[in-house]
């Protein structure tokens, strides 16, 4: 990557691209992050405890992270200096822990420095990093009605795949009553819980993103931590089914968060379920996400229209549509 300051052009806009440190740049670029997402990067931004833990582990996890890829990969991205000031940030991280996929994200331009080609120029560098490192597949998420944005990635490369729905709650001042056909799941149900994600994800999306099963079972031992997975995770977790004899016909994983934070819940119904159990997995969720009393913040993908439906019956307001957008190294412009 360029280092050194040169010239603006047309072309090169002023300042640099270079690699984040965790030393130096966590706490700019976590404002840069709040400043050019507003509320959103509000509440992705790190607990006060937690950034105060972080900070003094850093130099004890970016000596690790030169012994070790994995970790080095934790803390992965792309910043844009100019004049020693970080003006610009892309967020690098593993899918899955897979060398080969990538997810970019928290693409920010300080507001002052936007309309000059940095967010080009910073993507392009993320690109290049990603490929030093191995990575064949790059995805990332972008707002559906943010036009420039779209039209960078689509002049790079990226197409979509996917589209998401993100709705919102505000606190429950008490939880409804529990409905007669929702329950948790069981630890020993996770190759169910598989099938169902596999069974309701396109294959199209499949192609790029497959549905593994050490992560289905990563999130069904996390949702049996209780008060341990809040010491581990930083939230605890639950995962809410619906089942109709021995498959899962719909199923709502919730993270719940103290503080400020939402809670977050994704949320699926197989497809021979549609129009049929929507409306009881949503009154589990509130059930479930009444304590610690927080905002909801949910998540589904675009065809799941008798969900969403049934999200704003309960008082859910659409928020964002998300595009997933894919490109394959090799193809970029």
């Amino acid at each position: 990557m360029a280092a050194g300051h040169s010239p603006a052009t047309a072309d090169r806009p002023a300042g640099y691209a270079r690699p984040f440190s965790l030393l130096r740049d966590l706490g700019p670029v976590l404002q840069l992050i709040e400043q050019a997402f507003g509320e959103e990067g509000r509440e992705e931004r790190l607990a006060g405890f937690d950034l105060l833990a972080l900070r003094l582990a850093a130099p004890l996890l970016s000596l690790l992270g030169r012994l070790v890829p994995p970790i080095r990969d934790l803390f992965a991205g792309v910043v844009w200096e100019d004049h020693g000031q970080i003006v610009g940030n892309v967020t690098l991280s593993r899918v899955a822990g897979d060398r080969q996929r990538w997810m970019l994200g928290n693409v920010a331009v300080d507001a002052a420095y936007r309309r000059r080609g940095i967010a080009r120029q910073l993507t392009l560098a993320a690109l290049r990093e990603i490929e030093r490192r191995g990575g064949e597949l790059v995805l990332l998420d972008v707002r559906a009605d943010n036009e420039p944005a779209y039209a960078l990635y689509r002049s790079l490369g990226f197409h979509p795949i996917d589209r998401l729905v993100e709705l919102r709650h505000p606190p429950l001042s008490s939880p409804p009553p529990w409905p007669p056909l929702a329950r948790l799941l069981r630890p020993r149900e996770w190759r169910a819980l598989w099938w169902l994600y596999h069974e309701a994800t396109p294959v199209t999306v499949q192609r790029y993103l497959p549905v593994l099963q050490q992560q289905v079972l990563a999130s069904a031992l996390a949702a049996g931590l209780g008060v341990l997975g809040r010491l581990l995770l930083g939230h605890s977790s639950r995962i809410v089914v619906i089942a109709e004899g021995r498959s899962l016909a719909a199923a709502a994983e919730i993270e719940l968060h103290g503080g400020e934070r939402p809670h977050r819940v994704r949320l699926v119904v197989h497809p021979f379920a549609r129009g049929r159990v929507e409306e009881q997995l949503v009154t589990a969720v509130l059930a479930l996400a009444a304590r610690p009393r927080a905002a909801l913040r949910a998540e589904t993908r675009a065809d799941q229209t008798a969900l969403i439906a049934a999200l704003e019956r309960a008082g859910f307001q659409p928020s964002r549509v998300l595009d997933r957008l894919v490109l394959t190294l090799g193809s970029a412009a």
